[in-house]
């Protein structure tokens, strides 16, 4: 918003139409806090998720996040809980995936989200309900007990164990 010049890392200061025009074509960019008496970098953040954030978000998520639904990753959108405006950071923690539909009723109705580690969701209807999200899981353990037993018995159609 202001005409002061902004600092490229590797070349040096810009201009502020400069700066403007090239965040604005950026794939990305990362947002770097410094310290204010040191002015050593504290933390860096970004908007859009990195290639390896959004893969290991399509691993753990494997469908729309809001309770109940099943629509697959394809087209859906990754939404931060906290929104970013609000100083929510883009990490795992913060990000997950959603339907078109229930994106639009996460920010548009009175439902509520927030994510309280290791991937859970925790929703909260307009009624005041809690429902719990967890992310869904491809691979399966089987205790090693059970597997003996498994591997000891045919399988006759039923589950052996």
């Amino acid at each position: 918003m202001s005409q002061e010049p902004a600092l490229l890392v590797g070349y040096g200061p810009i201009d502020a139409d400069t700066a403007r025009r090239l965040a604005a074509e950026a794939p990305g960019w990362d947002r770097v806090m410094y310290h204010p008496h040191s002015g050593l970098p504290m933390a860096v953040d970004r908007y859009r998720p990195s290639a390896e954030l959004r893969r290991f978000l399509r691993a753990r998520d494997e469908r729309c996040r809001f309770p109940g639904c099943i629509r697959a990753l394809r087209r859906q959108d990754v939404d931060h809980t906290v929104d970013r405006a609000k100083g929510g950071p883009t990490c795992d923690g913060n990000l997950a995936h959603f339907c078109r539909r229930h994106h639009t009723l996460k920010h548009a109705s009175a439902w509520r989200v927030r994510q309280v580690g290791g991937g859970v969701l925790e929703w909260f209807s307009p009624t005041g309900r809690r429902y719990a999200d967890k992310p869904p899981s491809v691979v399966q353990f089987v205790p090693s007990r059970g597997l003996a037993r498994a591997s000891a018995a045919p399988y006759e159609g039923g589950a052996p164990f």
